[in-house]
């Protein structure tokens, strides 16, 4: 303006977000409404890797939130505790009641249950909550949630595989919060870097990793898979219009393959994106150009095909991370970390398939299907194993 001062504003980096989280943990502490074991070095270091991106008004939201996280934790348990010892059965509970009760019964054997003073577990829960909104456990069914799970576990690999060096998640999780029944919320790594092309290749393989895993273990996709197709066709119109990124070589068989499966997975939301309200016509201009379109469609898929190939060879890692995230609903922090690390060893990288994994193509998820409707049972969801 009138000065020529240009301000500019960025959240926090680790080191930061470790002072800003000590000072207002102290003043919590002082207050009695956070347990002072918060406060010890290892937790405000472990808090500040949890919180990327935050700012300073966030974190301190999230730990004044915190105890009446607590306080409704504690409540949820008295209130279970007492409708069982009335005579009511476990099964006749809702099952957002079952779940919980499940989780957390053994805390009541434990010294300090009911003390009101936030822990890590609503220190973690009061961070999701400013981030993403209130949980909603009863939203959705079990079957749902399993299907949630299958769809998150499968951004997760895709995150591991292609961006791992680059891409680091903060929250893995199939708990509702806000318009998401699940997410892999993730941040760079190193956020001044420019990004290389591989980048945004990275990115097109984790936004449709959703639909492969659905198509892979069920036969078929449900509408949420709608914004990755979104995300992932606007990210490829950007490297095409704007970036001069080419499709990686291949024959040309193969390129009218990957651009026949791509076709099928173009996707433009009705609606501006965010405050760029020319973003959507920007995309449906490199779609009308049918050279564009063209290289548009190989991208995607060839994302397509690494991804499935990927999900193919690792499937029975699947299983495991799908079990674990049933059973917690939420994974974020230390615990998450541990997860993450430990698919250095366990996950097999595209370059590091089998001639056989590096070969198969995706021919059922994406060059036609048997029609369910012939079967009297359809494919049950349920089973151990997923696609071919």
């Amino acid at each position: 303006g009138r000065f020529g001062v240009t301000a500019r504003f960025k959240t926090p980096d680790v080191r930061a977000r470790a002072e800003v989280a000590e000072l207002y943990l102290k003043k919590a502490v002082q207050k009695n409404w956070v347990h002072p074991e918060l406060l010890s070095p290892e937790k405000i270091q472990e808090l500040a890797r949890a919180t990327p991106g935050m700012s300073p008004a966030e974190i301190e939201a999230m730990i004044n939130l915190s105890p009446d996280v607590r306080l409704h934790h504690i409540e949820n348990l008295k209130r279970i505790k007492e409708m069982l010892d009335s005579g009511i059965k476990f099964e006749e509970l809702l099952e957002e009641d079952r779940i919980f009760w499940m989780k957390y019964k053994d805390e009541l054997n434990k010294p300090g249950w009911d003390d009101p003073r936030a822990d890590w577990r609503s220190l973690m829960e009061a961070r999701s909550q400013v981030l993403y909104g209130k949980a909603d456990p009863g939203r959705v069914t079990s079957e749902n949630k399993r299907r949630t799970a299958f769809h998150e576990t499968a951004h997760l690999i895709a995150l591991k595989a292609f961006l791992g060096n680059q891409m680091k998640p903060t929250v893995f999780s199939i708990m509702p919060r806000g318009q998401a029944l699940g997410m892999v919320a993730h941040v760079p790594v190193e956020e001044r870097d420019p990004k290389p092309q591989s980048f945004y290749e990275g990115l097109l393989r984790v936004s449709l990793a959703s639909v492969v895993g659905e198509r892979f273990f069920f036969n078929e996709n449900e509408p949420g898979v709608s914004s990755d197709l979104e995300n992932a066709t606007r990210i490829a119109c950007y490297m095409v219009g704007k970036a001069a990124m080419v499709p990686y070589r291949c024959s040309p068989l193969h390129r009218k393959k990957y651009a026949s499966i791509g076709e099928t997975l173009i996707s433009v939301s009705d609606e501006p994106i965010g405050l760029t309200p020319w973003a959507r016509t920007f995309v449906e201009r490199v779609l009308s150009d049918p050279r564009a379109r063209e290289r548009v469609a190989v991208l995607l898929g060839q994302a397509i095909v690494d991804v499935y190939r990927v999900i193919k060879a690792n499937e029975d890692l699947f299983y495991d991370i799908v079990n674990r995230l049933l059973e917690l609903e939420e994974i974020s922090g230390k615990e998450l970390e541990e997860l993450w690390e430990s698919l250095d060893k366990k996950l097999i990288p595209l370059n590091a398939l089998s001639k056989r994994y590096r070969s198969i193509w995706p021919e059922r998820l994406f060059f036609g299907q048997e029609n369910p409707f012939y079967y009297a049972v359809s494919p049950k969801p349920e089973a151990k194993r997923g696609g071919s």
